[in-house]
């Protein structure tokens, strides 16, 4: 997982660099969380590998940019992650993921956003039994939104579509082998933001790092 660090460290020189661009910000969080308490997590077996072996290293990190350009389409198409740090992910989330309500067996219950990127929705893990190889998107209704990729794949994927906003979408699009409104959005504007974009190549990688997509 550190060479996944040390790429993200890279990224920020990358988009402080690219006149394209404006950064807003890009933060790392302060340190990396508790040891003891990720190897109880490990041991549990309730939380995928990787996210554990993230936060033995970072306690997370966040980036906004957006285009320098002011002509281009306003709010078409911005940067935004943030991984938040590990205690503020494992906390108790009725109220805004569920609520009382919600039946005892829903994975909605085990669900903890992690990259918590716009307060409308957020990719996270979910800890209940069958759930529990691959992060989710969520929109905080309706269900959990399989992404088939390790959190380790997750970033290495956020970090080849630049992060921006609903990338997630992207990953949809070639796992469904169905273009969506945002796919199409994202394919058209990102490559004059990020020449080294290519769609093909965002493609090739979903199949190569993917759980469950067809090659």
């Amino acid at each position: 997982m550190r060479d996944i660090l040390e790429i993200i460290i890279d990224f920020e020189e990358t988009l402080r660099t690219n006149p394209a661009i404006r950064l807003n910000r890009f933060d790392y969080f302060d340190s990396p969380a508790n040891s003891g308490q990720l190897d109880e997590l490990e041991a549990s077996g309730k939380i995928e590998k990787s996210v554990l072996d993230f936060y033995r290293i970072s306690d997370g990190f966040a980036f906004d940019w957006q285009s320098a350009d002011p002509k281009f389409p306003d709010g078409d198409i911005v940067g935004r992650v943030r991984v938040n740090p590990f205690q503020q992910v494992m906390r108790n989330w009725q109220g805004v993921v569920y609520f009382a309500d919600e039946p005892e067996t829903s994975p909605r219950r085990k669900f903890f956003p992690l990259d918590f990127f716009i307060d409308e929705a957020a990719a996270g893990f979910c800890t209940l039994e069958g759930y529990r190889r691959m992060m989710y998107l969520f929109h905080f209704e309706g269900d959990l939104i399989p992404l088939d990729v390790t959190f380790r794949n997750y970033l290495r994927l956020m970090l080849a579509a630049k992060g921006c906003l609903y990338w997630h979408y992207l990953l949809l699009a070639v796992l469904e082998n169905r273009e969506n409104p945002v796919s199409v959005r994202i394919k058209r504007h990102l490559p004059a933001l990020f020449p080294d974009f290519s769609a093909d190549g965002f493609s090739r990688l979903v199949h190569e790092l993917s759980l469950n997509a067809q090659p």
